[in-house]
């Protein structure tokens, strides 16, 4: 993904992609769903802005492997995730299955 196109995406966005919390410019990330450690790509439809708390929680986890942690643990990162989401009026996590 050349520079060009990922100031554009930074430009646009004005909301965490996982947790739908609103962000500054100063707080955005770039995150890919599909991390490239797990063969994703470095393309537009692979990268979104997140919030830098979704950002690390999410990780190297696939999107169905983020999910799975959103719905079933009680850790403090994911209920954290979960609070936000909820202000929010986000719940994909729901319809995600790993």
């Amino acid at each position: 993904m050349r520079k060009r196109e990922k100031l554009r995406l930074r430009s646009r966005a004005r909301r965490c992609h996982y947790c739908g919390v609103g962000l500054r410019e100063t707080q955005k990330t770039l995150d890919h769903v599909q991390p490239r450690t797990l063969g994703g790509v470095d393309r537009r439809k692979n990268v979104v802005i997140a919030c830098p708390p979704c950002n690390r929680l999410k990780a190297g986890m696939s999107l169905g492997e983020f999910a799975e942690l959103v719905r079933t643990s009680t850790d403090p990162g994911p209920a954290a995730f979960r609070a936000r989401a909820n202000r929010c009026g986000s719940r994909w996590w729901e319809r995600t299955r790993g």
